[in-house]
């Protein structure tokens, strides 16, 4: 991805404001686990609900961990702009120093 690095951290923001809503869901569905009733059926929804909660929170950390790796592409596309400014800029210093050179021969003449 390249691109503007503001509008990179953005995705990263959203990235993680989308983990924490799944993180509140999965508090949310955890707490379907205290239902009152028993039996076996009881057993096997609290059991249910505790998987899918915890893979709400398994993918909240991802999406906070995709959401770091996002805010790392953001510095490293300021770092590679960065480098090509200084590197415009001295092809610019250069073609004015030949610019100098060749005007300074030809007055010479």
């Amino acid at each position: 991805m390249v691109g503007d690095p503001q509008q990179i951290r953005a995705l990263a923001a959203r990235l993680r404001a989308d983990a924490d809503r799944l993180r509140l869901l999965a508090g949310r569905v955890g707490r379907t686990r205290d239902v009152a009733w028993r039996s076996r059926a009881a057993t096997l929804f609290r059991e249910r609900v505790g998987e899918r909660a915890h893979a709400l929170q398994r993918s909240a950390r991802t999406l906070d961990e995709a959401a770091q790796r996002v805010d790392a592409h953001a510095d490293g596309v300021e770092v590679a702009r960065a480098q090509v400014v200084r590197v415009a800029g001295l092809g610019a210093d250069l073609a004015r120093a030949a610019g100098d050179a060749v005007s300074r021969t030809v007055d010479r003449r």
